[in-house]
């Protein structure tokens, strides 16, 4: 069996996808499976995947009901003992990024969650975001999904909940950790993020997503919930007005 298995959801990603699966396959560690979930693209998705085939375990391509439904079917088909989702655009930050995880995971001894660090791109620069403390989830997710390690056998039939369009991911790892015994922080950057995903693009229905799931799941009360959903507002209006003093602040150089 596979130590990982990295997912890979994709739909119209001919100019994005061969960076993700090159930053995987370059990976100086082996003992990983590949799955694909194309939403049956209408470009040359599948051409890109072709020159790559002999590194992909699983391929599948049809229609979809969107993002959380194609990751719910990359956990339908994982066999790995840890599940990593790498999206379509999504890089690792350097090529020794699973080898440092397999050694860490082995001294630490096979923990239940791993989360690391990650790193986006501002301005050509690369920079490294140090993840939060878990013990923050309240306030939102501490680190990129894509550098959260789950466990399979602890999954049983948790999947993403369509309830939450945007917010599906946060919903999924407050549960995933409210059933994990072992946490592993990874001190080092996962991988490299690309800005400009469905949450920044929809912040109303990402709002009101995160304003259902902590009531939902961390039993915050209706005030408690705005007072946590207008700081995190108030934060992102921070970053967005005054970008650069926002990542000298969050940010590290690489």
């Amino acid at each position: 069996m596979s130590l990982f298995t990295i997912i890979t959801v994709v739909y119209n990603g001919e100019e994005c996808l061969e960076k993700t699966i090159k930053s995987l396959v370059g990976q100086s560690f082996k003992n990983y499976e590949f799955i694909i979930i194309d939403g049956k693209s209408s470009d040359n998705t599948l051409h890109v995947v072709d020159k790559y085939i002999n590194y992909v375990d699983t391929l599948i391509s049809e229609p979809d009901g969107g993002l959380y439904d194609a990751m719910n079917k990359g956990i339908d088909n994982a066999s790995g003992s840890y599940l990593i989702f790498m999206n379509c655009g999504d890089c690792f930050f350097d090529k020794l990024v699973l080898e440092r995880l397999a050694k860490s995971i082995r001294l630490n001894g096979y923990p239940d969650f791993i989360y690391g660090d990650s790193s986006e791109k501002s301005n050509g620069d690369l920079l490294i975001k140090r993840s939060r403390s878990h013990k923050y989830a309240w306030y939102g997710m501490f680190t990129h999904h894509q550098s959260m390690m789950y466990k399979r056998s602890l999954l049983a039939d948790l999947r993403y909940n369509f309830s939450y369009p945007i917010g599906a991911d946060y919903d999924f790892t407050l549960t995933f950790l409210n059933n994990s015994k072992t946490l592993l922080y990874f001190p080092y950057p996962v991988c490299i993020f690309e800005r400009g995903g469905i949450s920044s693009q929809n912040i109303k229905q990402s709002a009101l997503d995160l304003y259902r799931i902590r009531k939902s799941k961390l039993g915050f009360n209706s005030l408690t919930s705005v007072g946590v959903l207008l700081l995190g507002l108030s934060v992102l209006a921070f970053r967005k007005l005054i970008p650069r003093l926002y990542d000298a602040l969050r940010f590290r150089s690489n």
